[in-house]
């Protein structure tokens, strides 16, 4: 039975670890509330310091921290589930064979080609430093004071976005990795060896997400036009309770005197509510751009064929077999000749980080 895998890449853990602080944005403006409140807070405790006016003060600076801290959490908690969400469609790939290493040479794929099978994205900075590599270990790229030299261009096996990439490379072109022309290439060669094709149009709409996030707006316009309704006939006997209160109560004398009115409760619960919601509703807007962004940021116009599948499926299996089973993580570019192809498999595949540094630099890339 076929099954499903997931490429597990940096950006994608990233987003997964950066989704998971954005629990502390309601921590930190509770922080700030309880330390610009401290004044305010030392005189209460000094005229009353019992244990129902610690816990009075504790609940107010979570509301305040909840009102305050909504609309920046839920902007930043939905733009990085999208991008989230829409990187984890872009690395998941139906098995073929359903193994989880493997360790043959992956022939006829450029670094470029291994990135973009992966997850459906170029990544320039690691994929030219891969390419530099395998160039290398051809004997086709020499490296002398700095500036590169290359022979033995009509090998065969080399496709027009190598050849495009060396002459770059050679002519020492600086801010190589943002070359839109190299991109093309390497993305039409993917498509013209039967590994990617482009998705249509209908397969580029997310619109039954798209049309849900525009109605959340609407229904919690609704439920809010309902709720003020609903209150506006019950405010008045809370209304004359608040009036009945010493002008002077200080806050513990204040909650003393309203939890003398249980009947109430419910009502004052549904004001709470009713402020939440409204709140809700003022950063349902911004949350929903920030959730388009988060898609927009990582839609990909491209989907595996059956055959980019099982090539994906390899790639897979072959990170699997470098992080498991090898010490390339740590192997630097003269070793390249020792490991043949798989230290190239390694810095394409995020296996060794150390390598694209050290590539880079020299080529004064920042």
């Amino acid at each position: 039975m076929k099954k499903k895998k997931v490429y597990r890449s940096r950006a994608l853990n990233l987003l997964v670890y950066l989704e998971k602080l954005t629990w502390l944005i309601p921590a930190a403006f509770f922080i700030k509330c309880f330390i610009e409140g401290g004044d305010v807070r030392r005189e209460v405790l000094a005229a009353d310091d019992s244990l129902v006016v610690v816990i009075a003060i504790l609940i107010c600076c979570a509301i305040y921290a909840f009102i305050s801290s909504i609309v920046p959490f839920l902007a930043v908690k939905l733009l990085l589930r999208s991008a989230r969400k829409q990187m984890l469609r872009n690395n998941t790939f139906i098995t073929v064979e359903d193994f989880d290493y493997y360790r043959d040479k992956l022939d006829g794929l450029s670094p470029g080609a291994i990135s973009l099978i992966s997850d459906l994205k170029l990544e320039p900075r690691k994929d030219i430093a891969a390419s530099i590599l395998k160039y290398k270990e051809m004997g086709i790229l020499t490296e002398e004071n700095g500036k590169y030299h290359a022979d033995y261009l009509e090998q065969s096996s080399l496709k027009e976005s190598d050849r495009y990439l060396i002459n770059k490379l050679v002519q020492g072109s600086q801010g190589i990795e943002y070359d839109k022309e190299w991109k093309r290439l390497v993305e039409k060669e993917a498509i013209n060896d039967g590994y990617m094709i482009r998705k249509g149009k209908s397969e580029k709409k997310g619109s039954a997400s798209c049309c849900l996030a525009a109605l959340i707006p609407v229904i919690l316009f609704i439920i809010i036009v309902v709720m003020t309704y609903t209150l506006n006939e019950k405010m008045t006997p809370v209304l004359e309770i608040l009036e009945q209160a010493p002008e002077d109560a200080l806050l513990g004398e204040q909650l003393e005197y309203l939890s003398n009115y249980p009947e109430h409760y419910s009502l004052i619960a549904g004001m709470v509510i009713y402020i939440l919601l409204f709140f809700l509703f003022l950063a349902s807007p911004l949350a929903g751009i920030a959730s388009l962004i988060g898609r927009a940021a990582n839609v990909k116009w491209f989907k595996r064929t059956a055959l980019g599948n099982e090539m994906a499926e390899c790639i897979y299996g072959m990170k699997n077999f470098i992080h498991d089973y090898s010490n390339l993580s740590e192997a630097d570019q003269e070793q390249v000749v020792l490991w043949d192809d798989y230290l190239i498999y390694a810095v394409v595949l995020e296996e060794n980080q150390k390598i694209i540094e050290d590539i880079m630099k020299r080529r004064n890339v920042r």
